[in-house]
């Protein structure tokens, strides 16, 4: 190669070098996409395996409390959700003015097992975790008292088993807040009122300690205990 060739040499060979790093950074930018939507689906799919939560905003509460009190309207049906894509179809009932045990003195609240598009692929009976929590909306965070109650049903409970009806009778506490200390703190604010459903599915070991805990005859209060469940 001659000397007045070796510029022209040169900037070929820094052009080829270049255009093949811009083909490696397009096919590691290629790789990292990629890496990010496997990455996406993964921690979709981990939140879907570990929990999901449902917070139902009422409104117009108080107005809703005076005329269960009159006996005009005695619960409050949330909108319809599933415990994840393609799971259990479910909603909450609320008695503001409560039922059963808590009438009159309490609101109770209810998880109601709905008929799906998707039993047929489900396992049943429903047996996961089911924790209420109602939220106290005080400016401080860290003074907020919130009220959390959760259950894990038992296999024999029939409110859980395969609806065959479009509304199964569902499960919760009659006795979730009693009137007195629902007024007490922020539980209701600016005529709202927070509460939430959290889901959460079980391991294999899980239920199996829960259908030994049946075998022996274990009670479901302390089966909760178990658990870490309180009423």
């Amino acid at each position: 190669m001659e000397r007045r060739d070796l510029p022209k040499h040169l900037q070929n060979c820094i052009k080829d070098h270049l255009r093949l790093s811009c083909a490696q950074l397009n096919e590691v930018q290629r790789r990292c996409d990629v890496l990010e939507q496997q990455l996406a689906q993964t921690q979709k799919a981990l939140v879907h395996a570990t929990s999901t939560k449902f917070t139902w905003k009422i409104t117009n509460f108080e107005e809703l409390y005076k005329n269960a009190l009159k006996g005009n309207c005695s619960n409050i049906k949330s909108e319809i959700f599933y415990s994840e894509k393609y799971g259990y179809k479910m909603r909450l009932q609320l008695y503001p003015n409560g039922s059963g045990p808590g009438l009159t003195t309490h609101v109770s609240i209810f998880i109601i097992l709905l008929k799906g598009e998707y039993d047929a692929i489900l396992d049943w009976p429903f047996q996961s975790r089911v924790t209420f929590i109602l939220y106290d909306q005080h400016e401080n965070s860290n003074e907020r008292q919130n009220i959390v109650s959760c259950f894990i049903p038992g296999g024999t409970e029939k409110g859980f088993r395969k609806p065959t009806s479009v509304v199964s009778a569902g499960r919760g506490y009659p006795k979730f807040v009693s009137h007195e200390r629902l007024w007490s703190r922020k539980y209701v604010d600016n005529d709202s009122l927070f509460l939430a459903v959290e889901i959460e599915p079980r391991g294999r070991w899980i239920d199996w300690f829960q259908s030994w805990l049946n075998k022996i005859g274990l009670t479901q209060t302390l089966q909760n205990v178990f658990f870490k469940c309180y009423p």
